[in-house]
């Protein structure tokens, strides 16, 4: 069973959720990300290699003039990560 990093409690659940950011004026939002949601206190938390990969991807796409970047986590990744994670 998996508990919470935040509240201890283990009501917990796998998901998959957006996952947003502001860098630099610009607006990031990632789809599909898998995370970890705590029922109980309302928080996320994120495997380190997912966060990883995002901001891999989020370092790249600052070179582009768009105010708003959207990618869908799900089609981003292979599918051999995809899979360390779930």
């Amino acid at each position: 069973m998996i508990q919470c990093v935040f509240c201890n409690t283990d009501n917990v659940k796998e998901v998959k959720t957006d996952y947003t950011r502001n860098i630099k004026g610009r607006r990031i939002l990632v789809k599909n990300v898998p995370a970890l949601y705590c029922e109980s206190c309302g928080d996320y938390f994120y495997h380190a290699k997912v966060l990883r990969q995002i901001h891999e991807k989020i370092d790249k796409s600052l070179s582009k003039p768009e105010n708003l970047d959207v990618y869908d986590y799900s089609n981003e990744i292979s599918e051999e990560l995809y899979a360390l994670v779930r």
